[in-house]
């Protein structure tokens, strides 16, 4: 469960972003001898972040909402929008890849960190009495 407190907030923050630059950084060392694909799914794992980003600043009204407890910001609901916001960004359906490159494999585990956040995050979004929770 996560501390209703501005440290639990910022403890899970900072966990969430580790988690993402760890993720990041291997899949930088696991394509190196790739050459200038490399740079291409380094823009797309980018592009991944920012509509993720972009769904949460979207629904930030909602998640600070302190008087309803059960929000609908499912991690369901977070994935299906980010989908559609990197698709608008980049042309690319997520929901329809399959794992036969390296980059669909990481496109693919991104998703699964992104679900991961979110669910861990839910105690936090769906807290009542509480309006900024640090979740950005």
């Amino acid at each position: 469960m996560i501390e209703a407190t501005a440290g639990g907030s910022a403890w899970f923050v900072r966990r969430s972003r580790m988690t993402t630059l760890v993720l990041l950084l291997s899949s930088g060392m696991a394509l190196a001898s790739s050459g200038g694909e490399t740079e291409r799914i380094a823009s797309l794992l980018a592009q991944a972040l920012i509509s993720g980003r972009a769904v949460t600043a979207r629904y930030q009204e909602v998640i600070n909402r302190d008087q309803s407890a059960d929000k609908g910001l499912t991690p369901e609901f977070f994935l299906e929008e980010m989908c559609r916001e990197f698709e608008k960004r980049t042309g690319i359906d997520l929901r329809a890849l399959e794992p036969t490159s390296a980059r669909n494999r990481l496109l693919l585990a991104f998703l699964a960190a992104s679900r991961k956040t979110f669910e861990h995050a839910q105690p936090l979004i769906n807290m009542q009495g509480l309006g900024f929770k640090g979740f950005i």
